[in-house]
């Protein structure tokens, strides 16, 4: 019998390890942003709204970026088209105004602006739109664009990780005029 066991090729045995590892902490955070009005903290979805806007007009708006996570972060300003007459986008310009310093004037479809979050973690933006050209061509016509918010700790193409995207809409359209050149 002892030659069976000895010769059945079957094994048994055991292992077994053990480590402790102390002082290890591991913290989650949150990175994410909100867009306020600057007269009462309100979240807001749509900046402009603006109808029959002629050469020469233009319209201001406020709006408060804060940080609503614990992590301090960049962020990137843009605006991209999402309906309308192309001539008339590319005809608006904005002008993006904080702590009354212009940080950009130009071409709204142009628009990429970086920045990073003040300490306190609230940046308050002036913004402005205005038509200066009085092409008839430009006459009744319709531009809705996006203004988004991306925010990222390491990349601002980060996809992955930490990072946060808002979006707010815009409708801006053209009234009717003159022109009085001969």
């Amino acid at each position: 019998m002892m030659s069976i066991l000895l010769f059945s090729g079957a094994t048994d045995a055991d292992i077994s390890d053990s480590e402790v590892s102390t002082g290890n902490t591991f913290t989650a955070t949150t990175l994410d942003i909100t867009q306020n009005q600057t007269s009462n903290n309100l979240p807001i979805s749509s900046l402009f709204n603006v109808t029959s806007l002629v050469p020469g007009g233009f319209d201001i708006r406020a709006m408060r970026i804060l940080k609503a996570g614990k992590m301090d972060f960049n962020y990137r300003i843009i605006a991209n088209k999402t309906i309308g007459d192309d001539n008339f986008c590319q005809s608006l310009t904005l002008v993006l105004l904080q702590d009354w310093q212009i940080k950009y004037e130009g071409v709204m479809n142009d628009l990429v602006l970086d920045d990073r979050i003040n300490e306190n973690g609230i940046d308050d933006w002036i913004m402005l739109v205005k038509l200066s050209s009085n092409d008839q061509a430009l006459v009744l016509k319709e531009c809705q664009f996006d203004i988004i918010f991306k925010t990222w700790k390491n990349d601002p193409y980060e996809t992955n990780g930490f990072y946060d995207e808002e979006i707010i809409t815009n409708r801006v359209t053209s009234g009717s005029w003159a022109n009085n050149e001969e």
